[in-house]
């Protein structure tokens, strides 16, 4: 799992998913559905690349970072769970964000 525990990876896929939503509720059109599709089969091969992968290497550990006050060590020293998780999803967290503000923004402006 790269060291990262399945809730990291849902969230992930979920902001993305979310992010999508919002552009495909926010444009609505045929034009933009088709150009969403391919985004979200981008997407799809982004993180299916790393579940194929997973599955081609040998069983691994769970993640240290299943447990509340675990760290994980970096080149740069250990790393606390939360500030992991945050490292990790600031950016699709800003996604999903983007495209609820931008259908927000659409459903006022129409």
């Amino acid at each position: 799992m790269f060291e990262l525990p399945t809730a990291v990876w849902g969230l992930m896929i979920g902001s993305y998913a979310i992010f999508l939503l919002a552009l495909l509720g926010a444009t609505g059109g045929a034009h933009a559905a088709f150009a969403i599709t391919i985004s979200a089969a981008y997407v799809t091969m982004f993180f299916g690349t790393a579940r194929v992968m997973l599955r081609q290497s040998p069983p691994q550990a769970r993640s240290a970072l299943n447990h509340a006050g675990s760290v994980l060590q970096t080149a740069y020293g250990p790393l606390p769970r939360g500030a992991v998780f945050g490292q990790v999803l600031i950016v699709p967290a800003v996604v999903a964000f983007f495209g609820i503000g931008i259908c927000i923004i659409s459903a006022v402006v129409m």
